[in-house]
């Protein structure tokens, strides 16, 4: 007889877009490993190696291919990204302010993972056109095409881990509450993510003989702040949970 005790709430509609995301996103990294190896091993190589990621213009075969499913890889990440802070209640510091118009209207797991897909999209133009700019006016346009080079395929391989932290999530949760752990991993994984991908950029700064100042600053123009006005957006824009 129900004595009107709560029963415990199954994890599954929660974790259910972070899983259509990991699917996708595990299609999109088979299918980067079968068609287009080079552009696989230029990924891994490059996190140990900084120069390994640079020379993308020397892989044989084209790149049209790899370059188009490494940024679909990336949107899965992205979708993923975005699942796991409409799964949490933490606005963090100096997000609660943000302007109306940076306030996203959903708040629940599945539109937060269709925004984060969304802000991934628009941020591939935006970044592109930043970058040229920059690379036209500081005369270092070597330089800026190996930022977009690290971007995309340290993201790659960010996805690829994320993707096994959903998956380990899934296998662990037996309630919606277990998800919680899972989620905070998801978000460290990317915070380290972004530290890694500036550590590499300062490297790619000092490489090409460039300066240490000019170095931070473009790392906090093109990087540290629209990190953050992004995952202020979608952690502290939709409102609360």
């Amino acid at each position: 007889m129900f004595d009107g005790t709560l029963l415990p709430t199954p994890p599954w509609d929660a974790l259910l877009p972070a899983l259509v995301a990991m699917t996708l996103g595990t299609a999109a990294l088979a299918a980067l490993r079968v068609l287009h190896a080079g552009e696989w091993e230029l990924t891994w190589n490059g996190l140990i190696n900084p120069r390994a990621m640079w020379l993308g213009r020397h892989v044989e075969g084209g790149r049209t291919i790899g370059v188009v499913l490494s940024h679909l890889v990336g949107l899965c990440g992205w979708a993923i990204l975005g699942w796991a802070t409409g799964m949490g209640n933490w606005e963090g510091p100096a997000m609660r302010d943000l302007p109306t118009e940076l306030q996203l209207p959903g708040a629940s797991p599945t539109e937060r993972a269709l925004w984060g897909a969304l802000i991934g999209l628009a941020t591939l133009p935006v970044r592109w056109v930043a970058r040229r700019a920059v690379g036209w006016i500081a005369e270092a346009s070597e330089a800026t095409w190996q930022h977009g080079e690290t971007d995309r395929l340290l993201r790659t391989a960010w996805v690829a881990i994320a993707v096994g932290l959903v998956l380990l999530t899934a296998v662990r949760s037996r309630v919606v509450e277990d998800l919680v752990s899972g989620v905070n991993l998801v978000l460290g994984s990317y915070f380290i993510f972004i530290g890694w991908r500036s550590f590499r950029l300062l490297q790619l700064m000092r490489l090409n003989s460039l300066s240490i100042g000019w170095g931070f600053a473009y790392l906090c123009t093109l990087e540290l702040i629209p990190s953050w006005v992004l995952i202020s957006v979608l952690l502290g824009g939709g409102g609360g949970h």
